[in-house]
């Protein structure tokens, strides 16, 4: 498995069971409509940033997490906002994510919050977005 992908999945696991989202997180772009509040984590750009040859590559993957809540229309920011306080946490508790070839966990900031009302509930999509910067084999991204 590329080391992309076990970032991605590493951080699944790392969000799956807060408090307010409990297994509500997915790997995908699809924004889900049911079973709110969710997560769902999408990989953005993958880029090189430097390399030693014959040795290794120093790569960021950046990342958004879409925080997706819905119901009262005047507690929208603030579930939206306690969401995203306990993400930030729980990925900057080990900046390193638990894997040895991760070397920070770089929060980027968040987007302007998006309300759409064209549903019966008002909903509110929130992302996050990050920068992971690894490390992998010259010859091999698996390594």
């Amino acid at each position: 498995m590329h080391r992309s992908q076990e970032i991605l999945s590493t951080i699944t696991t790392l969000l799956t069971g807060l408090s307010f989202t409990g297994s509500n997180v997915l790997q995908t772009r699809y924004y889900p409509t049911q079973n709110l509040p969710a997560l769902t984590i999408q990989r953005e750009a993958d880029t090189v940033q430097d390399f030693l040859s014959n040795s290794f590559v120093d790569r960021y993957l950046e990342l958004s997490v879409s925080i997706h809540v819905a119901g009262d229309p005047t507690k929208l920011d603030e579930s939206a906002s306690d969401i995203a306080a306990e993400v930030y946490t729980a990925i900057l508790a080990n900046p390193n994510l638990g894997l040895s070839y991760v070397i920070d966990a770089i929060p980027l900031g968040d987007s302007s919050p998006e309300i759409s009302g064209e549903s019966e509930t008002p909903t509110m999509l929130l992302q996050q977005q990050w920068r992971i910067h690894y490390r992998h084999s010259y010859q091999n991204p698996e390594l």
